[in-house]
């Protein structure tokens, strides 16, 4: 009987795993074990039993690792696009209508709560993963603080070369709640995030952050503690800030109003039909967009 086995509570006892129950043997030994098989509670339990099948059961196992690829898939769409964990809800509804003939589609389900899991438990570590495997080589710290009234986090980035697209990317590597955003606390949370996940914080060449005087501070900022650690340590600034104080200082030095030679530009092509036949041969229509498209 597959369902009989030992009691933690000695030899004496039994207990049921079909039914959940505990009783003794210790007068009728197998006796007891065939009247607790005639109980009313052991019957109700075998009947359900015979009568269920595992979920296993219902999917072929190469249907059952497809429908858990497409799952898989849904979920890294949805977080890539910011979608809502919702819309799940909804696509799962939607599949089935739109692919009848499709296994995968049958038994694709998908909604907000599984979305969510399968980000947070399954897609979030192994990205965090394959992001620490490549900060083997020297990289750049990227860190801002969130304003929320609530809980403010802090958003760590890291700039790294990626091996596998041959290029410079950015990834995202931790976010961590320092709601006494002092100098001195961004820069320990940096450090544990950076520990967590098994960094070396010897291998960081370059620091980037916004003016703020809780990251620029001379004397007692996040980069003046950082630096206190790793004097060679490059100061990037803010790569964002840098391009737009650059453009901005570019427009003023030019001889014309930058912004009104676009609208003007722009108006000419996206009312005289001739005009913006001839910018569409010329090759680019990128430029008929609305400027709401931009």
């Amino acid at each position: 009987m597959l369902w009989y086995k030992k009691y933690f509570l000695g030899d004496t006892f039994a207990h049921c795993s079909l039914c959940g129950s505990d009783f003794s043997i210790t007068h009728g030994g197998k006796n007891d074990v065939t009247t607790h098989v005639k109980g009313k509670k052991h019957k109700q339990a075998a009947g359900a039993a015979s009568s269920s099948q595992s979920v296993t059961s219902f999917f072929r196992p190469q249907l059952r690792q497809n429908v858990i690829e497409a799952e898989a898939m849904w979920s890294l769409f949805t977080a890539k696009h910011n979608l809502s964990f919702l819309s799940g809800d909804h696509a799962t509804k939607l599949f089935k209508t739109m692919f009848p003939d499709s296994e995968i589609a049958k038994y694709f389900g998908c909604g907000h709560t599984k979305t969510a899991a399968i980000i947070k438990e399954a897609l979030s570590p192994y990205f965090q993963e394959k992001t620490t495997q490549t900060l083997s080589n020297p990289f750049s710290i990227m860190l801002d603080e969130s304003n929320d009234k609530i809980d403010k986090s802090c958003i760590i980035l890291v700039r790294l070369l990626d091996p596998e697209r041959g290029n410079v990317s950015t990834r995202f590597l931790d976010m961590p709640i320092v709601n006494n955003g002092t100098a001195q606390n961004i820069y320990l949370a940096l450090k544990e995030s950076l520990r967590k996940f098994g960094l070396d914080f010897s291998k960081a060449v370059s620091f980037m952050s916004d003016t703020a005087s809780v990251m620029k501070g001379c004397r007692s900022g996040v980069q003046k503690l950082i630096k206190d650690e790793m004097p060679y340590l490059y100061d990037a600034g803010c790569i964002c800030h840098i391009a737009d104080l650059s453009i901005k200082a570019g427009i003023g030095t030019l001889p014309v109003d930058i912004d009104q030679l676009f609208i003007d530009i722009f108006i000419i092509f996206i009312i005289q039909a001739r005009e913006t036949k001839s910018l569409l041969i010329f090759g680019a229509p990128y430029l008929l967009r609305s400027p709401k498209q931009f």
